[in-house]
């Protein structure tokens, strides 16, 4: 990965971005991408979009877990 942002395509910048939201990109990529922040309102913007996305898929992926578990639950009584 290198440190220069610009140099990666559109989709190689998404899908490091999406891993800085989910927690799960290098650190030499954090630190690219923090860097960039404060110059890149492109950035901003699309992290922006992702960190909505992840807020609003969140208590869809909790109510999924405990729909299941009450599946199992049922299951079990019957």
């Amino acid at each position: 990965m290198t440190s220069d942002l610009s140099d990666l395509s559109d989709q190689a910048l998404s899908e490091l971005l999406l891993d800085y939201v989910q927690g799960t990109a290098s650190q030499e990529a954090v630190e690219a991408i923090e860097a960039r922040l404060p110059v890149d309102p492109k950035i901003v913007d699309e992290l922006a979009y992702y960190k909505g996305l992840k807020t609003a898929v969140s208590p869809l992926k909790q109510s999924t877990r405990a729909d299941a578990l009450g599946w199992k639950r049922l299951s079990h009584a019957i």
